[in-house]
């Protein structure tokens, strides 16, 4: 996994990422913005500790989360990932890329784009560091979570399935007793690309994801799936995608 990492500390640029797949709502992401809706609608955690792991370049995953805690924490591999969220976060003016997303969310919870995006600034409490390879991935946080939540990310990383399931044993660490993995991600990807660098994919389908989070020590409670909604011509192999919320066991 070392070799997948390195590639993305001298290759992954966070605004050519952004320019590439996050120029405007498409289907896929408002699958994942609905699914992150229900479920927080259904758990309604308030205040509890929600970690976002590999969050990329982006905040999208923690909008409807932001409505329930003000407890959440955002960590990526990556400092200029980092850097790109903390930039947001901080500045008083604003990107207008994110508006798109954040009215998503206002329309199902009918409210204000304004709302969401007020909610959130103040919802985020760290911006750091993890490694899901290493047996503690945040080992500047001493506290445990009841959710945690990664879009697009351990599928991306891992080069097999031993890498998968030991990402997943390593997050299980931060999470409580009867704690809630949220995972989104691609199915039957083997890669995507930013302008013309390629970064491979383990290919996953609902058997094998079943199998590896099982494996991993997580029971799943839900399993929901689409097939490729997107743009034909987005820069990626994939036939579906999915949401899994599991807990542990």
């Amino acid at each position: 996994m070392d070799s997948v990492l390195e590639l993305y500390e001298t290759k992954f640029d966070p605004e050519d990422y952004l320019d590439e797949y996050y120029k405007e709502l498409d289907p896929e992401v408002e699958f994942f913005l609905y699914n992150l809706h229900k479920v927080f609608e259904e758990l309604k955690p308030l205040n509890a500790a929600i970690m976002e792991i590999g969050c990329g370049p982006t905040i999208t995953s923690v909008l409807s989360a932001s409505k329930w805690s003000s407890n959440i924490f955002m960590t990526d591999f990556l400092q200029r990932n980092i850097a790109t969220v903390d930039s947001f976060l901080k500045s008083t003016r604003k990107s207008n890329r994110w508006i798109p997303y954040m009215e998503a969310v206002a329309q199902m919870e009918k409210c204000s784009c304004a709302d969401v995006e007020d909610r959130l600034l103040k919802s985020v409490k760290y911006i750091g560091h993890c490694n899901v390879f290493k047996t503690n991935p945040v080992p500047d946080i001493g506290i445990k979570f009841e959710i945690l939540i990664s879009t697009l990310c351990l599928e991306f990383i891992s080069k097999n399935e031993e890498d998968y399931v030991a990402a997943l044993m390593n997050l299980k660490h931060l999470l409580k007793p009867n704690g809630t993995i949220i995972l989104q991600g691609a199915l039957n990807n083997s890669y995507y690309k930013i302008k013309d660098q390629e970064f491979s994919s383990i290919r996953l389908n609902e058997e094998k994801l079943r199998e590896y989070i099982n494996k991993a020590g997580f029971q799943i409670s839900s399993f929901k799936s689409a097939e490729r909604i997107c743009n034909s011509n987005k820069k990626a192999d994939h036939e579906g995608i999915f949401f899994v919320q599991a807990e542990v066991i």
